[in-house]
């Protein structure tokens, strides 16, 4: 998931570039579909990324704990309070290995952090 301060959706080109030009093994991504609060579109493997706007805050109740263990970030708890909205990131494969699905998801959640407006 990825917070957001406002309730806006990435596009799909801003995604797709930034994973051509910053994540390895990308290749180029075909059967682009969008909505006003969904992205999705697959790679040459089939897989599948979707992005989903949550126009709610992450629940607390989530939150709570890995606040608690952010050793690195003391004021994680009151920082994330402010945040309104937020992403659902989603890798989906039926040829991927689990590695793969992985490497995939953690580079869409980056995507689409990094290219968010909020």
């Amino acid at each position: 998931m990825v917070m957001l301060r406002e309730p806006t959706l990435p596009s799909t080109r801003k995604i797709t570039e930034y994973l051509q030009q910053h994540w390895r093994l990308m290749g180029d991504f075909k059967d682009f579909d969008s909505s006003e609060s969904m992205i999705s579109f697959a790679n040459e493997r089939d897989d599948l990324f979707v992005v989903t706007l949550m126009d709610a805050p992450i629940p607390s109740e989530e939150l709570e704990y890995p606040c608690q263990t952010a050793a690195d970030w003391p004021q994680a708890w009151q920082q994330v309070g402010h945040m309104k909205a937020h992403l659902l990131v989603t890798v989906m494969s039926h040829t991927s290995s689990i590695g793969q699905q992985t490497y995939l998801l953690s580079a869409l959640t980056q995507a689409a952090a990094a290219t968010s407006p909020s």
